[in-house]
């Protein structure tokens, strides 16, 4: 079975070579409106919701060059506008059963720049909802945006699009439910066909995790109009409990040059794990793997309407741990394998 490289490990490596934007002010006042509060302090723009009930819904925008935000809580808006300027967000919900809206429109970076998202939706059972259009990590850039749920029965929802991994840039982004039994979503590209949404250039590196944590989770992942030219890594984690993933692969390019690393992990528990691919053209190196972990587990790999061409290399490996497990890999007819490509399938239903 292929070994795969640590993702987590490989992100941190990566971003401890960036230094982040220098703040101008060291700390400004606090912006109050109804339960929530607002402020910057060493170029972090910090929003929290109190321990009730909270909607709040921000606005990111690089389109003017620097950052700017608009922020509304319970319905009321929360002027921002003179806290100086800033970099990175955070948005903590608090307790309560929050709903937590983020839009990131049209944010680049540049060598040695970084901007950083977090959002957590805290104690209570919350909707976190991140929506990305336009990230661009030009050579030395980096850029991560982290969605987590928290404590709680948590909808957390991360959407991506219009995502440039340039030469020599690096984008991280990471959707997490957190604890108690949670249904997480990544979609990284649009399903709208068209040119690819999401392109990670040769020598560019793109990281995309799904995380559903303690308790039994539904934990899915959608890729859609992705070219791969450099490294892409997609990681779905289960976690504890007696979860299902489902991970949708729809129009994917890996170019001759581009590594494409996909993992669907179950960990402890009875889970189900499902890979389906469509509309793919393989030239690259594809690594895919299931791995169910302790417990009874099913995993099934459905690959249809895909070229694998002849400087391809592609490993799909399904892996059922302890338990009673049964995998399953599924090649439809308009598959096209070229008979020079090296392409190996490994099936381990475990003890």
């Amino acid at each position: 079975m292929t070994r795969r490289a640590n993702s987590r490990s490989l992100s941190r490596r990566f971003s401890l070579a960036h230094k982040e934007f220098e703040a101008k002010l060291e700390k400004l006042e606090d912006r109050l409106a109804l339960s929530c509060s607002a402020s910057v302090l060493d170029g972090v723009l910090t929003i929290e919701g109190d321990d009730l009930v909270n909607e709040i819904d921000v606005t990111i925008d690089g389109s003017g060059g620097s950052l700017a935000a608009t922020v509304m809580c319970d319905g009321e808006v929360i002027d921002v506008s003179g806290l100086g300027e800033f970099t990175n967000v955070e948005v903590d919900g608090g307790g309560g059963n929050d709903v937590i809206n983020v839009d990131v429109l049209d944010v680049a970076v540049g060598a040695e720049e970084s901007f950083d998202l977090e959002v957590d939706g805290g104690k209570g059972d919350d909707m976190v909802t991140v929506t990305a259009d336009g990230l661009t990590a030009a050579e030395g850039g980096a850029i991560s945006i982290e969605a987590e749920g928290g404590k709680g029965e948590d909808t957390v929802t991360g959407s991506f699009d219009n995502v440039l991994a340039d030469a020599g840039g690096f984008i991280d982004l990471e959707v997490d439910g957190g604890q108690h039994n949670d249904v997480v979503t990544m979609n990284l590209g649009s399903a709208v066909e068209s040119e690819a949404n999401v392109l990670v250039a040769e020598g560019g590196l793109l990281n995309a995790s799904a995380e559903g944590g303690m308790g039994n989770d539904t934990v899915d992942a959608n890729v859609n109009n992705v070219e791969i030219a450099g490294v892409a890594m997609l990681e779905v984690e289960m976690g504890k409990g007696n979860d299902m993933s489902t991970v949708d692969v729809d129009g994917v390019f890996v170019t001759e040059t581009g590594m494409l690393d996909a993992s669907i992990e179950g960990g402890p528990g009875n889970d189900i794990g499902n890979l389906v691919v469509r509309n793919v053209t393989i030239d690259g190196l594809v690594d895919v793997s299931i791995e169910g972990g302790p417990g009874d587990d099913m995993g099934t790999v459905d690959v249809d309407d895909t070229t694998i061409n002849a400087t391809a290399d592609v490993s799909i490996s399904i892996e059922g741990g302890p338990g009673v497990d049964s995998g399953n890999a599924l090649i439809g007819g308009n598959v096209v394998i070229d008979p020079a490509a090296n392409v190996d399938i490994d099936i381990d239903e475990g003890p």
